[in-house]
Order: C-alpha cells, then sequence, then structure tokens
C-alpha cells in the first residue's frame, strides 16, 4: 500500500503582470516557515520506509521540495507539469510507477484542494507549507491526516 501526502509550497513572492508565475519563487518568510517545521515534518517522513518527492515545475514548490529532501539526506525526484496543471489522472499514472512506499507531492493551490476531493471526498483548504496524507489501496483511497505549518511548528 502507498501512501501519498500532498504538499502545498510555502509563501511565494506575489504575482506580478510582468513576470512569468512559474518562476516565482520563496519568500525568506517562506524559506523560514520550512526550517521552521524541519523537526516535525523529517521525524513524519523517516518514519516512512522510502519516501520519493515529486514537485510542480514552478520554481516555488522545486525550492519546497528541496527543502523537504534536504531533511531526510534525499533529493526531488522528479518535476511534473501534470502537478501545476491539476492533472490527477496523470499524477496518479506517475505515483503507480515508484517503488517508494510514500509519494510526497509539492504543488499549489486550487488543485491540492481539488486532489484531495477526488480522491477521498474530503475538503482540504490547505495552508502555505501545509500537508495531507492519504492511503491508496488497490480498490480504495483513505483520508489519513492534515497538518498546518503552524501546527508543525509547535510540535
Amino acid at each position: 500500500m502507498k501512501r501519498l501526502i500532498l504538499f502545498r509550497h510555502a509563501d511565494a513572492q506575489p504575482p506580478k503582470e510582468d513576470m512569468d508565475d512559474s518562476l516565482r519563487v520563496l519568500t525568506a518568510q517562506g524559506e523560514k516557515s520550512i526550517r521552521m517545521i524541519e523537526h516535525a515534518f523529517s521525524n513524519i517522513l523517516r518514519s516512512y520506509e522510502s519516501v520519493a518527492i515529486i514537485t510542480s515545475e514552478y520554481k516555488r514548490a522545486i525550492q519546497t521540495g528541496e527543502m523537504l529532501a534536504a531533511m531526510i539526506d534525499s533529493s526531488i525526484t522528479a518535476t511534473a507539469s501534470c502537478i501545476q496543471d491539476g492533472d490527477l489522472d496523470a499524477l496518479m499514472r506517475i505515483v503507480d510507477t515508484y517503488s517508494q512506499d510514500t509519494i510526497v507531492v509539492v504543488g499549489h493551490q486550487p488543485y491540492l484542494s481539488d486532489f484531495a476531493f477526488e480522491l477521498a471526498g474530503v475538503s482540504i483548504p490547505f495552508e502555505k507549507a501545509a500537508a495531507a496524507s492519504f492511503l491508496l489501496g488497490s480498490e480504495y483511497v483513505r483520508f489519513e491526516w492534515y497538518v498546518t505549518s503552524e501546527l508543525l511548528t509547535r510540535v
């Protein structure tokens, strides 16, 4: 059985008319928020046997994924356009190709909320630097947990 963890990127530069959205980077506060959850979230990730990290192709998601990967002395496994495009079917085909038991997907709103609803019928707001976990059975998907960065900093 696989576990899918959906993780929203941390705080990024605000959108600008003259800037390609894919090039927006994390703010200093966004980077700080990931550093602040490092202890708690790395313990979560290390509790699983094997972890792969897939991010959208957008810079802010890649930066977030790199910081998550560094927590467990790893690296991003792949980037995938289906994450920023909101294509759950394509994402699940990619997830199915991995042998790791836990796949972390770093992405964006509103697509992460859409994915959660399509997978398990749950409505999750996905604040920045928040995560939700789902168990992927052969015939079902079960929502497991949701945690915000604020809660993780208290652990």
